[in-house]
């Protein structure tokens, strides 16, 4: 068994090279695709893949049944161009605070401290704890602007395209690579983002990226499952 730290450290990047880099040698990692769409999806040809407008030559008769299906079958951006100040507030509060999140180091903890009680008396300190309140709602309100304004112009900030990969333990102690989960840390009002699209209804039930409940193990479990039904 390796316990050497450094060599831990080795093998499970190498480990994860190769688990991330399956797909290599696949439509979407080769020209013409790779070099038409982009990483976040974003180029002109991802727009009018949406609009069942691309057009590419591809030997593979799956791939291109594949891009046919992938046409937007419901109208496109149709999550609301506004997160509302309560709307925003509810997702944070119920949100735990322990939990790990932001790369960049916007601790949960300073979102929450924006909706969190003043230790000023309502009677005695009236006018702290107005202020107090008021200070805190515009500092909630910049950081509202600043996610609405992202929504509405399809624009992504910086820190939301980094995201970093963290190893946790299946079995506390237990070291051994194939005992490891892999997390995604994303920023924390990205993933709120995310959230509410999901409790929203607005990605598809087949998307099982990022979201809660969806693993990916469940997918490739229905996958088999659907495969042996059918033989059957």
């Amino acid at each position: 068994m390796i316990t050497e730290p450094s060599e831990i450290e080795f093998y499970l990047l190498l480990r994860n090279r190769r688990h991330f880099g399956q797909a290599q040698g696949s439509p979407f990692t080769i020209p013409p695709l790779h070099d038409d769409i982009n990483w976040s999806a974003s180029s002109p040809a991802a727009d009018q893949l949406l609009a069942g407008q691309y057009t590419t030559i591809i030997d593979t008769p799956q791939c291109m049944a594949l891009l046919q299906a992938c046409k937007a079958a419901a109208e496109q951006d149709v999550i609301p161009d506004v997160l509302t100040h309560h709307e925003f507030k509810s997702k944070i509060c119920s949100w735990r605070e322990s939990t790990t999140t932001s790369p960049s180091g916007r601790h949960l903890g300073r979102y929450r401290a924006l909706f969190a009680k003043s230790c000023y008396h309502p009677v005695h300190q009236e006018t702290e704890h107005m202020n107090f309140q008021a200070k805190q709602r515009a500092i909630a309100e910049l950081i509202l602007s600043i996610m609405n304004y992202a929504i509405r112009r399809g624009y992504v900030l910086q820190r939301w395209k980094t995201i970093v990969n963290t190893m946790i333990f299946k079995d506390p102690g237990n070291i051994q690579i194939h005992r490891l989960w892999v997390i995604h840390i994303y920023e924390a009002d990205f993933n709120l983002l995310l959230h509410h699209a999901d409790s929203s209804r607005l990605i598809n039930d087949g998307q099982y990226g990022g979201r809660p409940g969806c693993e990916a193990q469940s997918l490739a479990l229905f996958e088999e499952l659907k495969y042996d039904i059918a033989y059957t």
